[in-house]
């Protein structure tokens, strides 16, 4: 009799655990319902390595463990009966050491209550599991329905859009959580829970729709890099008409240090969950490492290395505090504020499908600047200054140069401008 546990995919970035059961001559293949990182799994010990940088390590070990204290005790209940149990008969006796009595739940929702916590998921990601899982709930009592695995159909997928679109959302939304659910149904049937692929379908897709997303100019970032707080700007800010003369000088630290993280962000590339933790340990003479907090697992070579920009070199020789973090929140507003006074305040006419229609609004373009402009505006110039995409891509951490060529902005004024200096306009 033994009780092992194996990893059903080494080939992933994560994977299901089965155990496998030895008993009498028989195997019995059981999915535990655990996911692991598979770079921290540990072969020999079958278990998971537990570091600091995995904070769900001893939660799945503890698990792992109750699960091979249940097979031994039905392997143990079989021996002293003498009975080579069929595998039925092994998965009931299974269930009633649980004291679970019935069947796994095969109601979606009930799967992400368990799935989304043990998922291994960053946590931005959990987030954004949570938030289908959320609209799933409303969609379910909208209908008055209950979802099944085998409902995520064609007939789901139309309904779902519908509401949707009721709800005023875009088709990137709806995209993301089409994403979501497609994944969620892999997941659950690779762990046994269905046999349904109707989320395979090509038909089950998808959605979206360039953003009409923009980006500042070098011209921009030098206007804001240069720009010098003064009381009557800020008091010229709408918020900022009546503000107290002791708060003046709270308010222009605020907006320094905004200014200086934000322009990291712009001559980095980088998000800003990176460009805001960066600290003293991520400066290597004349560039930058960091390992970016999105998308990468604990490796080493999933470090970023940047050159340190001329711009960022001097903000860092004003003895920039970089262990002093701000929260998102905060820079979206302050940004905005740094932009209309250095007259970043050009009209730009942006659209999205909104509810199944095109929306077009116009508003000043400090108003729609905010954290991710950094990472869009550093992408932009960069390609703009001539420096190759696949070269450019090693930082953003995009996977094809189609996608890169979608995320960057370049206006056709722009574009005709660097078209006019190749040899073949030339005579």
């Amino acid at each position: 009799m033994s009780v092992n546990f194996f990893l059903k995919d080494k080939k992933k970035e994560q994977t299901s655990v089965d155990a496998i059961v030895r008993f009498k001559g028989e195997r019995f293949k059981i999915a535990t319902g655990e996911r692991v990182i598979v770079d921290y799994w540990l072969d020999d010990k079958k278990r998971v390595k537990q570091v600091r940088a995995y904070k769900d390590a001893a939660e799945i070990n503890l698990r792992l463990s109750i699960w091979k204290n249940t097979l031994d005790a039905v392997c143990n209940d079989f021996a002293i009966t003498m009975k080579v149990p069929t595998k039925e008969e092994f998965l009931k006796a299974i269930e009633k050491k649980q004291n679970k009595g019935v069947k796994p739940s095969n109601l979606l929702v009930d799967y992400l209550e368990n799935f989304i916590p043990r998922s291994g998921r960053a946590d931005r990601t959990k987030l954004s599991y949570g938030s289908t899982k959320n609209l799933l709930i409303s969609f379910e009592k909208e209908t008055r329905t209950k979802l099944h695995f085998e409902d995520i159909n064609m007939s789901f997928y139309k309904n779902f859009k519908k509401y949707i679109e009721k709800e005023g959302k875009s088709k990137n939304y709806f995209g993301t959580m089409i994403k979501n659910i497609k994944l969620f149904m892999e997941e659950s049937k690779e762990e046994g829970l269905h046999i349904s692929i109707e989320h395979r379908n090509k038909k089950f897709r998808t959605t979206s729709e360039t953003a009409d997303s923009v980006y500042l100019t070098e011209n921009e970032l030098l206007k804001i890099y240069n720009l010098e707080f003064t009381e009557d700007l800020i008091r010229n800010l709408e918020d900022y008409k009546d503000i107290r003369t002791q708060n003046l000088t709270r308010k222009i630290e605020a907006l320094n240090h905004v200014r200086n993280r934000f322009l990291i962000g712009a001559y980095t590339a980088l998000r800003v969950s990176d460009f805001n933790r960066l600290g003293e340990i991520n400066l290597d003479d004349n560039f930058i490492r960091i390992k970016p907090a999105k998308g990468a697992t604990i490796r080493k070579n999933d470090d970023v290395i940047i050159p340190i920009h001329w711009i960022i070199k001097e903000i860092l020789e004003t003895d920039f505090d970089l262990t002093k973090t701000i929260s998102d929140q905060k820079i979206n507003k302050h940004i905005k504020e740094i932009c209309q006074m250095a007259g970043i305040n050009n009209l730009i006419s942006s659209s999205r499908t909104e509810g199944g229609k095109l929306v077009e609004t116009v508003k000043q373009k400090f108003e729609l600047i905010t954290t991710h402009t950094a990472r869009r505006s550093g992408a932009t110039n960069m390609f703009n200054a001539g420096i190759p995409s696949i070269r450019i891509m090693k930082i953003t951490g995009h996977k094809t140069e189609k996608a890169f060529m979608k995320y960057i902005k370049i206006s056709q004024e722009e574009n005709a401008k660097s078209l006019a200096d190749h040899p073949f306009f030339k005579k």
